[in-house]
């Protein structure tokens, strides 16, 4: 059951620029989903509520549900949810052997203030690049962390020579400069 809050009670539970995280926060540590929301002012990130979106091997995004599930051959997948802020999950498997996940948090603006991304390679390195970073409203990096960790325990290491083919970061900085963004604009 999706709940509803007044405009004014979402805003007062939404982040504000004193509660943002300092410090790199999550430790490079796996972070929760529910943990990631709350910081995101998300109050309902039951995976029921969510818009879920998929992407084909030529990259045509598509929303998915029971009556459209996703195709076998799609190598993304995005889960989102849209309160005061907006929260996004993406993962991706883009070779079949890594894997590339992002959470996202969106100001009300559409700027982009806080962002985890792992980048998981298994077979060359049995690695994981993780990055955690806060930006200001005009896009500035306010804090950023990223570091190297073994797959199984997430120690430390340094960086791999496989981490120069490693894909970007994601950063992207405004909701609407998202590739699946036309489906964000709705809540139906």
């Amino acid at each position: 059951m999706l709940l509803l809050f007044s405009a004014a009670a979402l805003a007062q539970m939404a982040p504000s620029h004193d509660a943002q995280p300092q410090g790199n926060p999550h430790g490079f540590k796996r972070s929760s989903r529910v943990q990631f929301a709350a910081e995101c002012g998300i109050q309902n990130a039951d995976p029921a509520t969510a818009l879920v979106l998929s992407r084909s091997e030529k990259g045509e995004w598509k929303r998915v549900s029971r009556a459209m599930p996703p195709g076998q051959s799609d190598n993304s997948q995005v889960r989102a949810w849209r309160e005061t802020n907006t929260m996004i999950e993406w993962h991706e498997s883009p070779n079949g052997t890594s894997m590339h996940t992002g959470q996202f948090c969106y100001r009300p603006d559409g700027s982009l203030w806080h962002t985890l991304d792992r980048y998981a390679d298994p077979v060359g390195c049995m690695c994981v690049r993780m990055t955690e970073a806060t930006f200001n409203a005009d896009g500035s990096t306010r804090e950023r962390h990223e570091g190297y960790y073994t797959l199984q325990e997430l120690k430390p290491i340094a960086e791999p020579a496989q981490a120069k083919s490693f894909p970007a970061v994601y950063e992207i900085k405004k909701l609407d400069q998202l590739p699946f963004a036309e489906f964000l604009k709705s809540n139906d």
